[in-house]
């Protein structure tokens, strides 16, 4: 749940609280003047307060219409594939309306021969249908070979859905290069500010060493720039 719809839902909340406060509706309803004790009441400020929260709150939750994505690189492990498709079943279990993107090639760099069947993106598929989600909430981005390429051909595949939020299941280092790489997604005009990112790296081991992340989060931050240029262009 993005941070516009929680906060959405905690000032409906407020604005209920504030709204009833001080009103006895029982002897309101008795006397038959149950707008004029309203108004009267010694808690019209706070009244007052409720209706613009109410406002405020309805204003929220109806910029989070938008579908919410859940995203899943492939990883470069079998381990990381499999924990990656169970933090998904458990985010998907969590909002059941959301759409699934699985994003990777079905063959890996080197590879003689493909292997559809056994390839990474399909065993994510896979553990995931185990679990009862539907086919209809599968996207496959079967085009990108490293992170930078994730993010961008992902876009490309979601821009014609409405999507509010997309929460991205991999390990705590990785995570944070998708993190940087969105930001400056949006500080280029890319995706809406308002989009909201979450990455979901709980019970998932790091795939890779310190130094190694390091040095891949140095290059992202270095030539992403470049590459979400091509993307404006539509190369």
């Amino acid at each position: 749940m993005g941070l516009n719809k929680k906060l959405g839902i905690l000032l409906l909340i407020l604005s209920f609280f504030l709204l009833f406060s001080g009103i006895n509706t029982e002897t309101s309803i008795i006397t038959g003047n149950v707008f004029g004790d309203y108004f009267q009441s010694q808690h019209l400020w706070g009244h007052i307060v409720g209706l613009i929260f109410l406002i405020a709150s309805i204003g929220l939750i109806a910029q989070n219409k938008g579908l919410e994505a859940i995203m899943i690189p492939t990883g470069p492990t079998e381990h990381a594939v499999l924990q990656r498709a169970k933090e998904g079943i458990k985010q998907y279990d969590a909002d059941s309306s959301r759409l699934i993107v699985i994003s990777g090639q079905f063959k890996d760099k080197g590879d003689k021969q493909e292997d559809f069947k056994n390839s990474k993106p399909i065993k994510i598929y896979k553990e995931m249908r185990k679990a009862g989600i539907p086919k209809g909430h599968f996207i496959f981005e079967s085009d990108s070979y490293n992170t930078q390429q994730n993010i961008i051909k992902t876009l490309d595949k979601l821009k014609d859905e409405n999507i509010s939020g997309i929460t991205v299941v991999t390990d705590k280092r990785h995570g944070r290069r998708f993190e940087m790489m969105f930001s400056k997604a949006k500080k280029k005009g890319i995706i809406s500010k308002n989009l909201e990112i979450n990455i979901d790296s709980n019970g998932i081991e790091n795939s890779y060493g310190a130094l190694k992340s390091r040095i891949a989060y140095v290059k992202d931050y270095l030539t992403f720039g470049r590459e979400l240029s091509k993307y404006s262009k539509g190369d």
